[in-house]
Parts: C-alpha cells; sequence; structure tokens
C-alpha cells in the first residue's frame, strides 16, 4: 500500500500513484467495518484507498458532482484531524 511519513507536521499515509508520491488522509474508520483506509481530495474527484492498497478514484465525470460532494464530506467527518 505504501508507508507512513511526516509531511508538514503530520503523520500522512503515503502511496503510489502513476510513480509520484500521493499523501493521502488516513480515514478514521469511527464504525470499525470500513475497508477504506485513506482519500485523497481533488476538485473534482476523490481518490479513495481500499485495504490492500488498491485505489478508486471517483470523479465529477463519472459519478456525478452531488455523488462526489458527499463522499468527500463523508471522508472529511470520518477522517483523521491531527495524529
Amino acid at each position: 500500500m505504501g508507508f507512513i511519513q511526516v509531511y508538514n507536521g503530520n503523520l500522512k499515509y503515503v502511496a503510489t500513484k502513476d510513480r509520484k508520491e500521493v499523501f493521502m488522509n488516513p480515514y478514521a474508520n469511527l464504525r470499525g467495518n470500513s475497508p477504506v483506509v485513506g482519500y485523497e481530495i481533488e476538485a473534482t474527484r476523490i481518490t479513495v484507498w481500499f485495504k490492500g492498497g488498491k485505489p478508486y478514484s471517483y470523479s465529477y465525470n463519472r459519478a456525478g458532482r452531488e455523488n462526489v460532494e458527499e463522499m468527500k464530506r463523508l471522508a472529511n467527518n470520518g477522517a483523521i484531524e491531527s495524529i
């Protein structure tokens, strides 16, 4: 999946995406039953990393703007603010 490193004073998971480092936000998994381990939010998409290291990207074009914005909101609500 990647490794953990300190970035801008915070611990972040690091994964590789097309041979570049991607700093993803750790997902808090507040209910304890989510396969999601982290996410990265961009302007028109959210990329979600699942256990096992497999990422999936949801974009406005494929999933719809409203759905992507809701996923961003939910991800931020379950995200670890600071470690």
